[in-house]
């Protein structure tokens, strides 16, 4: 049995500013082909600085994380706050097609949305997601709306599903951070759950108390399980890890996600490939 993808990549979330430039170096001499750009809502992008760096680095831009937040809320029921939060991620999918991004990672909302208008901001919601998928089919790029936790939108199968109801599956589907659809739920059975909706994914191990971001074998994710799992569902994008900082606070490189990609994630694909 062949396994597609599945190869490492990584979010620039995952290193500090002043280091990103040379870890993004040095994980593509580690072997990496892919990345995720993802920026802070108030950094500057210049995409020409952008592409320079990944085209001298030999990267390629995989997905471009739209950035997130209170003022980035696409489920807000009132419609001047989500007009503007649209019309700031209509402008982000805009600059992540520019850099080369084939897929643009969003979340649904912001936290927290209160259970007696949560009707009201998964419509709303919805109704964003409607215009960003129609922007990402004109540019020819995928849409991949985050597994998000706690009260945000988007924090179950059930609720992914009906944000995405009506949407070409040919354009939209789902970021399934590990991370997150591991809180308080069944890892292996959300990503089953989610089989042939998975675009792309975010990588990095937690307690099961809160999104540590830890690296995979920090904490209490079963990744023998979860890589099955993803091979089982069909996902065939990235490995791609959103791990900032270890379970002792250490800033992580790009060193460490390659040893930790080596150790922790290659044994077991293959063991997926021997078994068939």
């Amino acid at each position: 049995m062949a396994v597609e993808g599945l190869d490492l990549a990584c979010s620039t979330a995952c290193f500090a500013a002043d280091a990103r430039e040379e870890e993004l170096v040095a994980l593509a001499e580690a072997g990496a082909k892919r990345c995720e750009i993802s920026l802070p809502a108030d950094e500057q992008v210049k995409p020409g600085h952008w592409t320079t760096l990944l085209d001298a680095a030999g990267l390629r831009c995989w997905s471009y994380h739209v950035p997130f937040g209170s003022g980035w809320d696409l489920s807000s029921p009132d419609a001047e706050t989500r007009s503007r939060a649209l019309g700031a991620s209509l402008r982000a999918v805009d600059l992540g097609a520019s850099l080369g991004a084939k897929v643009l990672v969003v979340h649904g909302g912001a936290e927290p949305v209160p259970e007696g208008s949560r009707a009201q901001h998964l419509a709303a919601a919805q109704d964003s997601l409607h215009a960003l998928a129609d922007r990402c089919q004109i540019l020819g790029r995928k849409l991949a709306l985050e597994f998000l936790p706690r009260s945000c939108p988007g924090n179950s199968v059930s609720e992914l599903e009906y944000l995405l109801s009506g949407m070409d599956r040919e354009v939209v589907g789902v970021c399934l951070d590990l991370n997150h659809a591991n809180l308080g739920q069944d890892l292996v059975t959300n990503v089953l759950g989610l089989a042939g909706r998975i675009i792309t994914i975010h990588v990095s191990d937690n307690d099961g108390v809160d999104e540590r971001h830890w690296l995979p074998g920090q904490g209490i994710i079963d990744w023998p399980s979860a890589v099955a799992a993803l091979v089982r569902a069909g996902y065939t994008g990235p490995f791609l890890y959103e791990s900032g900082r270890d379970k002792e606070g250490a800033a992580v490189t790009a060193q460490r996600l390659q040893r930790n990609y080596d150790e922790m994630i290659a044994p077991h694909l293959q063991e997926v490939v021997a078994v068939g």
